[in-house]
């Protein structure tokens, strides 16, 4: 009886150590994919991290290029010619008044103006 014994309970042993096994293969494999998961959202953060600087550098651009300083000589008309086309001037000049407060076509030089799209 005691041999019978010695083999339960080396098969026991056995069996212990190949379940011990399989939860360290799991516990690795579960660990290898929080880890890809992790990697893959940290790529996807410096994606959209690179996305929003390149849209804030592109706003910063528009603002640039979305504001005139009158210059001697010039006239909002000229002004609404530059920005709008020689079709769009007569409206954008009231644009330009609008967005500028402006009550009259009188603007004196070195006056920053809004030029709204």
């Amino acid at each position: 009886m005691p041999k019978l014994k010695k083999i339960a309970d080396a098969k026991a042993a056995e069996e212990a150590k190949a379940a011990e096994e399989a939860r360290k293969a799991e516990e690795a494999k579960q660990q290898a994919a929080q880890e890809e998961a992790n990697r893959k959202a940290a790529e996807e953060k410096a994606a959209a991290d690179a996305r929003a600087a390149e849209e804030a550098k592109k706003q910063q651009e528009q603002a640039a290029k979305s504001t005139h300083t009158v210059q001697s000589g010039e006239t909002l008309y000229r002004i609404a010619v530059n920005a709008y086309g020689s079709a769009g001037a007569a409206s954008g000049v009231e644009k330009i008044k609008q967005a500028n407060g402006l009550s009259s076509n009188n603007v004196p030089v070195g006056t920053v103006l809004k030029i709204p799209q």
